[in-house]
């Protein structure tokens, strides 16, 4: 009789540690199938960014604010020279800025077209700390800065033409 007690009291434990082991790998399993998922969808939404280009208007309808937020790209060995400088452009009323190669390693060129006549307007580049760098009173058709003078970072461009008002983040690499 105490034999018999102490099988069943083995069996009992045996079944107890393996119940154990099957519900902690089944647990241990969807732990993991919970990762690898939120890993693939992390990663399936970042491949897929987009740009984004976002305004803001005050009450009597003006834009106030442009936000442009640009994919990440991969890697593109094409050096040709149209792949390297993109121009981003901008429309302020019928005046058009267009701004290039941003980022930059040196010359950044803002061409303005279709200024009007006796239109006073200025250009402003401010560091991440808010002083400004350089203060340029006329605007022309083709305004090239250099930035090889300045450090890498991350640069503010502000552009006035008449009561139009434009700001860019320029990044100097």
């Amino acid at each position: 009789m105490k034999q018999l007690l102490l099988f069943s009291k083995f069996v009992s434990d045996y079944l107890q540690r393996f119940i154990r082991k099957q519900l902690f790998a089944n647990q241990f399993m969807k732990t993991i199938k919970f990762i690898a998922i939120l890993m693939i969808v992390s990663c399936a939404s970042f491949l897929n960014a987009q740009t984004k280009v976002a305004f803001a208007y005050d009450a009597a309808g003006n834009r106030v604010k442009r936000e442009i937020t640009f994919k990440s790209s991969k890697l593109n060995l094409d050096t040709t020279a149209s792949s390297i400088i993109k121009p981003v452009s901008e429309m302020m009323d019928k005046v058009k800025i267009t701004i290039y190669p941003n980022p930059t390693k040196g010359q950044l060129s803002v061409e303005i077209t279709n200024i009007p006549a006796n239109v006073a307007g200025e250009i402003k580049i401010y560091n991440i700390a808010g002083n400004i760098l350089h203060y340029q009173k006329t605007l022309g058709p083709l305004n090239p800065f250099d930035f090889s003078i300045y450090p890498t970072g991350i640069y503010v461009l502000y552009i006035k033409v008449g009561q139009n008002e434009s700001k860019w983040k320029i990044i100097k690499q």
